[in-house]
């Protein structure tokens, strides 16, 4: 039987192996001689504006005066149509208003990992040839796969990448991918810095977070031609509210740097946050170790049928992620925190964002009234960092 180290070495060359297999023979831009400028007014292709973080990037271009035209690309759907998924998305998040007052964006079914994306020739072509800058927001969010499982997540932004090389516009579009913070989460310092990082060893552990380190050297790899943003979320609450995120987001559209980091810079503490969902649930605090414990024995328990453990407690599904990192030690101690200086640079406003306790409050009162969390007070546990 292997070692852990010798487990370790050989997923990392895997790595290796899969980011080498992406990034082979990229498409050559086209001639001189057909490249054009570019009209004027952004024209703009998002992935993933069903989902949460998606719908405010979706209102935040639609109400971004430099943008004239928006392609918001979705997975089809087999039990609803996609524009009732996303009038039902946006309306759920409070911004269809946004949306509806500036109706410039065109809703695309699309299969990012086929050729073509999925669309047939004539509307690739016509996306291909006006669009200015890509937002890659989509992504299957599984932490218990192995990196095997998202294949078709890396084969499609290999074919955004190539979309935006082909461009006929002298300046290829400008391309932001939305990672996560879990792609560096075995970075050895206590802040990363935002630039590249060649070292496989940082995202080791999870499938989920191995195939975002494999799509930000993707980006590097391409990075002569085109731009990259790894952004994403962190276990210890420097996050920032979707709807500010996704306005921070479309603004870094417009900057030179090639990594910028999403992360509030004024990060709220662990405790000050879960003591005030604890309290809105009447719920009590307990150690992170004992809460882990009691999620193992309820995922655990055969008795109870595996969709409706996710339906009763979908946290279920982190079990697997978080029993693979001292995540003790993570929340007491701290973690390798994002540096936002050239973040900051871009976009001043993301110094001025703050998490108050009011706005956890908010938080939790909306996610009673989608549903997530049950309306009536309901016994439960929290963990804290004791």
């Amino acid at each position: 039987m292997d070692s852990p180290r010798v487990k370790h070495t050989k997923q990392t060359q895997y790595l290796l192996e899969t980011l080498a297999r992406h990034t082979t023979s990229f498409s050559e831009r086209p001639p001189k001689s057909i490249l054009r400028n570019q009209i004027p007014g952004d024209v703009v292709l998002v992935t993933g504006t069903t989902g949460s973080f998606g719908c405010n990037i979706l209102a935040q271009l639609c109400l971004d005066p430099h943008v004239k035209k928006i392609y918001a690309l979705n997975r089809d759907s087999s039990r609803e149509g996609l524009k009732e998924r996303q009038v039902q998305a946006l309306k759920l998040r409070g911004v269809l208003d946004d949306c509806l007052r500036y109706p410039k964006y065109q809703l695309v079914e699309a299969d990012l990992g086929k050729p073509l994306l999925g669309l047939g020739v004539e509307l690739h072509t016509e996306i291909q040839n006006s669009v200015t800058h890509i937002i890659h927001n989509a992504w299957t969010v599984n932490l218990a796969s192995p990196l095997e499982k998202f294949e078709d997540c890396l084969q499609g932004l290999r074919n955004l990448i190539d979309l935006a090389l082909k461009s006929p516009q002298i300046a290829i579009p400008k391309m932001l991918f939305v990672s996560t913070m879990a792609a560096v989460r075995k970075y050895p310092g206590l802040v990363v810095p935002e630039e590249h990082l060649p070292d496989p060893s940082v995202s080791i552990g999870s499938g989920y977070s191995e195939a975002k380190w494999i799509a930000e050297q993707m980006l590097h790899v391409a990075s002569r031609e085109l731009g990259c943003l790894p952004g994403g979320d962190n276990a210890l609450v420097p996050w920032i509210p979707t709807y500010e995120a996704a306005g921070i987001l479309c603004t870094m559209c417009h900057s030179k740097e090639p990594v910028l980091h999403l992360e509030n810079p004024n990060p709220i503490q662990w405790n000050e946050m879960v003591e005030v969902c604890a309290k809105e649930l009447n719920v009590p605090l307990i150690p992170f170790d004992d809460w882990l414990s009691l999620l193992r024995n309820y995922a655990a328990d055969a008795r109870i049928p595996k969709t409706e453990q996710m339906k009763r407690n979908p946290a279920v599904s982190l079990v697997p992620y978080l029993s693979g990192m001292d995540f003790t030690t993570y929340i007491s101690q701290g973690h390798a925190g994002l540096d936002t200086t050239k973040a900051v640079q871009a976009v001043p406003k993301l110094k001025e964002v703050r998490i108050s306790k009011e706005m956890v409050t908010k938080w939790v009162k909306g996610w009673r009234e989608v549903g997530f969390l049950p309306r009536k007070e309901a016994l439960g546990v929290l963990h804290s960092k004791l």
